[in-house]
């Protein structure tokens, strides 16, 4: 493996590297959002629905699932998406990131000694890719020494796969694909090519995507669809969609590609969280790309 992880009670899956050489971007690390609404509201939903464990301080919510200081992050603003966060292993590798994405002429901006600390990461580097989604890339993660203690007894799905997955339609579809795949080293996992859509799915571990990208959209304007979240059991995604049914806008189903058996919520910030279980894992040594003609096998159904 090429982490050890802080906490050993942590799920923890492998990680993956590809042609025999590591990936330069490792995991999803963090999501940041922006809400209109109160910070509170956040908070209980993170808490109550999804099983978080949720600190504010100066007005930021932080929320934990593992054994990281925060894995997702809510800030007063117009309600949307602020910054996805991606988790490189060590300063060489982000050094690498840096290289590669200013040879493509891509602006980096290097994060200053108080932002890095505002994360809790060692080091940090800014950038936006060609859709318009702001970027940050990380290595060293602060993981406290007080423990992730989930208020509903969940346990999240974590460790080297990283905090889940996100979904984004972007306008520059062919650029985007580009710059995951030849500047980060994405790998593509599978293409949905419907009647209801196209969608291509990216691996940067063993998670069966991390990343996805549909084309559409307004220019500049990346569009968050979902982000993922990956519990332990069924009984958890159960319990979860009991919990939060008022906020629910899929019940429960089957993905066709990556076997995620999971729901759909509304989060306090208008972007929906997928909530799942079962997720597979890819091998890149054995793994082959598939055309997928529909994103669902059965349910996700509205309520």
């Amino acid at each position: 493996m090429r982490r050890v992880q802080c906490n050993p009670d942590v799920i923890h899956r492998g990680g993956v590297s590809v042609g025999g050489s590591e990936m330069s971007v490792f995991a999803l690390g963090y999501i940041g959002f922006r809400t209109d609404g109160a910070i509170e509201e956040w908070q209980a939903f993170g808490q109550d629905t999804l099983g978080m464990s949720g600190t504010v301080e100066s007005g930021v919510l932080r929320l934990r699932s593992d054994d990281r200081a925060f894995r997702l992050q809510v800030e007063k603003g117009e309600p949307g998406l602020a910054f996805v966060g991606w988790e490189v292993a060590n300063d060489e590798a982000l050094a690498e990131v840096v290289r590669r994405l200013e040879a493509a002429g891509h602006e980096v901006e290097p994060a200053s000694a108080e932002d890095c600390r505002a994360r809790g990461v060692r080091e940090m580097v800014r950038s936006v890719d060609p859709a318009g989604t702001r970027l940050e890339f990380f290595y060293g993660q602060m993981c406290p020494q007080s423990p992730f203690i989930s208020p509903t007894g969940t346990q999240f799905v974590t460790g080297d796969l990283g905090l889940g997955h996100v979904v984004f339609q972007v306008d520059r579809f062919d650029e985007t694909l580009d710059f995951y795949r030849r500047l980060l080293g994405f790998r593509v996992s599978d293409i949905w090519q419907g009647e209801n859509g196209t969608a291509t799915f990216l691996h940067c571990n063993a998670r069966h995507h991390s990343l996805a990208l549909r084309p559409g959209g307004d220019p500049g304007n990346p569009r968050m669809i979902h982000f993922m979240l990956e519990v332990a059991t069924l009984d958890m995604v159960g319990m979860a969609q009991d919990r939060g049914y008022d906020a629910l806008t899929r019940r429960m189903g089957r993905h066709f590609n990556d076997m995620m058996l999971s729901c759909y919520f509304r989060t306090p910030s208008g972007i929906e969280v997928e909530y799942g279980t079962g997720g597979i894992q890819i091998d890149d040594a054995t793994w082959t790309v598939s055309l997928i003609d529909r994103p669902s096998g059965w349910g996700h159904q509205a309520p």
